[in-house]
């Protein structure tokens, strides 16, 4: 009796990864996701120099401190995700992953097959990273992370 309990178990699994509800909620979540980062990296652009002497110690205990008070749109948490993404990773060309999170996500919702949609996000991580290495050639100097 033990083994038709697991046998179930299994099966109920199954079922419910092959749920059409399943990919819709994960785009919607990857939708969401996509707008946080948006809004947290055009915060970015506008309030970084403010933010920067409080991010850079990136201790994760910023975010349990209730004084501390940050310029970025969505608080300590986007500014410490922002600054995650443009000073420590690919700096302006990170908006590229906001692109690849929607896409995504709209792809899940409408039930088209990631798999189509394999060859735009290749490139758009190969952009990236292209765009990443161009730009901190270029503005090496500059007090803006560019480039990460």
């Amino acid at each position: 009796m033990a083994k038709r309990k697991s046998k179930s178990r299994k099966s109920s699994l199954r079922v419910a990864l092959r749920d059409e509800r399943v990919p819709k909620m994960l785009g919607v979540l990857f939708l969401f996701f996509a707008v946080y980062l948006f809004v947290a990296f055009a915060s970015y652009l506008f309030t970084w120099h403010v933010d920067q002497d409080s991010i850079m110690r990136f201790s994760w205990e910023i975010l349990l401190h209730g004084e501390l008070e940050m310029a970025n749109w969505l608080g300590r948490l986007g500014a410490m995700v922002s600054n995650m993404f443009f000073y420590w990773g690919f700096g302006f060309p990170s908006f590229g992953l906001v692109f690849m999170l929607g896409l995504a996500g709209n792809a899940l919702i409408r039930g088209i097959p990631l798999n189509r949609h394999y060859g735009v996000l290749r490139n758009i991580l190969i952009a990236m990273l292209i765009a990443s290495v161009f730009l901190e050639f270029l503005f090496y100097k500059a007090s803006f992370p560019w480039g990460g």
